[in-house]
């Protein structure tokens, strides 16, 4: 998560639009961007954001953790869209292998995309199929 990108009157951590406790926003500031804090909506959002939970150091591998959760939600929804088409086109086919796993991202590096793709006619169900059969070796 970027700190100049995240938006005014949100929560840092859940996203919540209003503040959870009477006094409004939790205000996290930094020494480097003090014009820039971050809005916490409720302590429990500021501690689980920070290490040890204690609100005093963000942690950074907490929020990397929260930013490739919902970046795999959204990838297995790209999936799905994409899982329903008829036939890719190149466009399709970077967003489909910018959405899969680290295994299926090294095995078409070794066969190759192009090859696989053609030999389905672009038909991704095939495609993920076949990908699947030749991995767990049938």
């Amino acid at each position: 998560m970027d700190i100049e990108k995240v938006k005014k009157e949100e929560c840092f951590w859940c996203k919540s639009k209003t503040p959870k406790i009477k006094k409004g926003w939790i205000l996290y500031k930094f020494q480097n961007f003090p014009n820039h804090p971050l809005l916490f909506c409720s302590k429990k959002c500021l501690s689980r954001a920070t290490v040890d939970g204690k609100g005093n150091c963000l942690s950074v591998n907490k929020i990397a953790a929260k930013q490739r959760r919902i970046n795999n939600s959204k990838n297995k929804e790209n999936i799905l869209v994409l899982i329903q088409k008829e036939k890719l086109n190149n466009e399709d086919l970077a967003r489909l292998f910018m959405c899969l796993s680290a295994k299926h991202k090294r095995f078409l590096a070794g066969v190759g995309l192009a090859h696989i793709s053609w030999s389905v006619n672009g038909n991704p169900k095939m495609l993920m199929e076949k990908i699947d059969q030749i991995i767990n070796g049938g």
